[in-house]
């Protein structure tokens, strides 16, 4: 799988609280690590609350179990997550979890598969990403997947706009 960059949990809250100020019904977070502080993992907890479903890679490690933020409903005082965010593993073209793939582990409630190999999709043109210059290129990897569940769910949002977050990840599971 592939990684690139990084993101500082400053940067990862203000997103958050910019989430929320805006009215978004669904929080995509294509990163993660092995740990979160309790002031991020509480912005996480503030989206849940104002009707947001949050959903996030759950990594690139081949690891039995995701990184966090998706293991973050398993956490003492954030069980409510469990109902709004949804951990994102990777499939190959068979539908089989992909190697490099975390899985659902511990997070097997809140978490499904969706394709994360092959992926073609939009690139940063200003970087050495987009090899041929037409702004997209094919990547692998959990971030690549979790994008497809949080379409899925805004396509339900759409559908069903009076419905809540968990109503909403209740249909999608």
């Amino acid at each position: 799988g592939t990684s690139a960059g990084s993101i500082g949990y400053v940067a990862e809250e203000n997103s958050i609280d910019r989430a929320i100020s805006q009215g978004a019904k669904i929080i995509n977070a294509s990163y993660g690590g092995s740990g979160m502080l309790v002031r991020t993992a509480n912005k996480y907890l503030s989206a849940h609350n104002n009707d947001i479903i949050t959903v996030v890679s759950a990594g690139n490690n081949g690891a039995s179990n995701p990184l966090y933020p998706a293991l973050l409903p398993s956490a003492t005082g954030y069980t409510a997550l469990q109902d709004t965010l949804i951990a994102v593993v990777a499939t190959d073209s068979n539908n089989t979890i992909a190697s490099f793939s975390n899985k659902c582990g511990t997070a097997k409630n809140w978490c499904m598969a969706a394709p994360g190999v092959d992926i073609y999709s939009t690139v940063d043109t200003t970087d050495n990403t987009d090899t041929d210059g037409d702004g997209y290129n094919t990547y692998d990897g959990t971030s690549m997947a979790a994008p497809h569940v949080a379409g899925a769910a805004a396509v339900l949002r759409s559908k069903w706009p009076s419905k809540s977050n968990s109503q909403i990840v209740d249909i999608l599971f």
